[in-house]
């Protein structure tokens, strides 16, 4: 029996086209018969994964080893099943593929820009500030050279490695993305709270005051931000006391900011959350992405939350554009700070 059902997931793989109904995960609200848009950054009107130098370094070795293949910074990228490792990335909809279609182990990816980074920024990390910039300029105008910087595991992706189906069976299918160079909605799926209690986006309040234990850090008028970001105004000495005060007894129930040991100007929080604090969810990590020897673990439990907050009813943004001062930070709660809590929804309400 398990053999028959691994040669028919064998023969689902080898059969995939426009024809396969796929599932697809999006923050935006759609209906039947909407064409999926490719997510673009509003600054550059590009894919907004064209920002990072590991996925320019794989266009670049798709036009080595797969130029048919959908570029990964102009396509729709799907699932072959509903509870896929993506299950945290918005709004479920069942679509189908139009164009060209590359189905590869999404695994691969994790490893393949761990690696890249490590391999990219040991060398860069070794030169100075302006040594850098001239560094990732000429990069940037020959990415041909970035493809020095990829594991084997590129080649791999490309060529279309599949997970061990014989070894992980059905589990395998949740690692898959199919990339395709469109999509059209054939259905929208709901779901359960219990199965989806959150997507990015959701504003949550804290249920419990001694339940969740968090870390914030805050970078405050940084003498680092981009060019377009320097005319903005910084919080004045008066403005960041009240600032930090009202984030350790509103948002953490009574933690007091300690100056950052590695970086001027900010400022970091260790503790636990506070009952009543609004919070906006900006990255979920669910456990079904926690590798496949996880997939027992039932849904809508989460490694890690990363969040965006309200002071006084207005947002801080970790999106720095999106704050009206100089200011920014990294909130985040992970199992390594709360072993003994298994579902962080017990403890946050979506309102």
């Amino acid at each position: 029996m398990i053999k028959l059902v691994h040669l028919l997931l064998e023969q689902l793989l080898n059969e995939i086209s426009t024809n396969t109904p796929l599932y697809h995960r999006s923050l935006r609200k759609m209906n039947v018969g909407d064409v999926i848009e490719i997510p673009k950054d509003l600054t550059t009107n590009k894919h907004y994964l064209a920002n990072k130098m590991g996925e320019l370094a794989m266009e670049q070795e798709r036009l080595l080893e797969a130029p048919d293949a959908p570029s990964r910074l102009n396509c729709v990228y799907s699932s072959l099943i509903p509870r896929s490792r993506f299950v945290d990335k918005g709004y479920l909809y069942r679509v189908k593929p139009t164009g060209r279609i590359f189905v590869a182990d999404s695994t691969l990816i994790d490893t393949i820009m761990e690696r890249f980074d490590s391999e990219y920024y040991e060398r860069v990390s070794r030169y100075d500030q302006q040594d850098r910039k001239e560094i990732e300029q000429d990069l940037l105008q020959n990415p041909s050279k970035l493809t020095n910087y990829l594991p084997r595991e590129a080649y791999e992706y490309w060529k279309g490695d599949m997970p061990n189906i014989a070894a992980f069976g059905k589990a395998a299918l949740r690692d898959l993305e199919v990339l395709s160079d469109g999509a059209i909605v054939t259905e929208v799926v709901s779901e359960s709270e219990k199965s989806t209690p959150f997507v990015m986006g959701d504003d949550v309040v804290v249920t419990e005051s001694d339940k969740l234990r968090a870390n914030l850090t805050l970078y405050i008028n940084s003498t680092t931000v981009a060019k377009e970001e320097k005319d903005k105004p910084n919080y004045t000495p008066e403005e960041i006391d009240s600032l930090l005060n009202y984030i350790g007894n509103n948002i953490f129930d009574g933690v007091k900011a300690e100056p950052s040991k590695y970086t001027e100007n900010s400022y970091d929080f260790l503790g636990n959350l506070k009952k009543g604090a609004k919070l906006k969810i900006i990255i979920l990590a669910s456990n079904i992405r926690g590798g496949r020897s996880s997939y027992n673990i039932a849904a809508g439990k989460y490694e890690t939350i990363m969040f965006d907050f309200y002071v006084d009813g207005k947002l801080i943004s970790r999106n720095r554009k999106n704050n009206d001062k100089n200011i920014t930070h990294r909130f985040t709660l992970s199992r390594w700070s709360n072993e003994k809590v298994r579902d962080y929804s017990k403890y946050l309400k979506k309102i």
